[in-house]
């Protein structure tokens, strides 16, 4: 709905909003909640009415029209032109691409050196247990005891 409707909308609830709460208003004579009622039908209407009014006057505008307008303006808040955030955008993408690279090498070479760790415990372990068929003990550092 456009701004029109919703403030004709709005005066036409204001009326009968209005209505009751004046027509029923007096000093001390009615019910708590019928007071809370009349009060709530003069505030509501008043407010209705003048909401109204509000929005129908006021020029409707699209979504970010505003910031289109302050942009294309010669007074433009923004200062510094588009094409240079670019660039600092561009090198930035391209420091990022080359720490996630050296990032990437990097896990790739610590991985390759666990298995190869792997790799070892187990020879030692095979050797470790051929020694024992033999009668040999040998320990973590390569000592020998016979």
């Amino acid at each position: 709905m456009t701004n029109k409707k919703w403030a004709l909308l709005l005066i036409a609830i204001s009326i009968p909003l209005s209505y009751y709460g004046f027509s029923n208003f007096e000093a001390g004579s009615s019910d708590p909640l019928q007071a809370i009622l009349i009060s709530l039908g003069c505030t509501g209407g008043i407010g209705c009415f003048f909401g109204g009014l509000y929005l129908f006057f006021i020029k409707e505008k699209g979504r970010g029209e505003d910031l289109l307008a302050s942009q294309t303006s010669e007074d433009s808040p923004i200062q510094n032109p588009i094409k240079k955030q670019t660039k600092k955008v561009n090198e930035m993408a391209k420091a990022k691409t080359t720490k996630d690279t050296h990032v990437a090498d990097s896990v790739k070479e610590f991985r390759e050196i666990g298995q190869s760790m792997k790799d070892g415990a187990t020879r030692r372990a095979n050797i470790r247990a051929r020694l024992k068929e033999m009668g040999i003990a040998i320990d973590e550092d390569g000592k020998i005891d016979v």
